[in-house]
């Protein structure tokens, strides 16, 4: 799971914005072919056995036409829970319980337990240098 660091304390903070979205505007729609306002978020739907986060520290500089590195502090928990960013959450919280529907993979996703969204730290990998 890639997330970006710049102008963010630390990893929740950076996950609430996945799942916070954005609206994009002007969207073509391939059914009706009109232009429309869509919004875009990002859920965890499942989660894997071992889980890497990659910070994207690199960011591009539109002034100087390079990337700069963001080297500010950025803080992550020794336990991770990422409950609150799946997918089974978010539609539970916004009242979207999604029991009665008949997609096989919805489902699965809505009976996920909450120890499958529990991460715990074992690494960290930090590159100096350049290149």
């Amino acid at each position: 799971m890639s997330v970006p660091v710049k102008d963010r304390k630390g990893l929740d903070q950076s996950l609430s914005k996945l799942i916070e979205g954005s609206i994009i505007n002007d969207y073509r729609c391939d059914s009706c072919n009109q232009k429309v306002d869509v919004y875009k978020r990002n859920l965890i739907a499942e989660t894997p056995n071992v889980l890497i986060v990659h910070l994207q520290r690199l960011v591009f500089n539109f002034d100087t036409f390079q990337n700069d590195k963001i080297n500010t502090r950025f803080e992550f928990p020794n336990i991770l829970n990422l409950k609150n960013y799946s997918f089974k959450e978010v539609m539970t919280q916004e009242g979207k319980y999604l029991s009665d529907v008949e997609d096989e993979y919805v489902k699965k996703l809505m009976s996920m337990e909450d120890s499958e969204f529990v991460y715990k730290l074992v690494g960290v990998i930090i590159h100096r240098g350049t290149g």
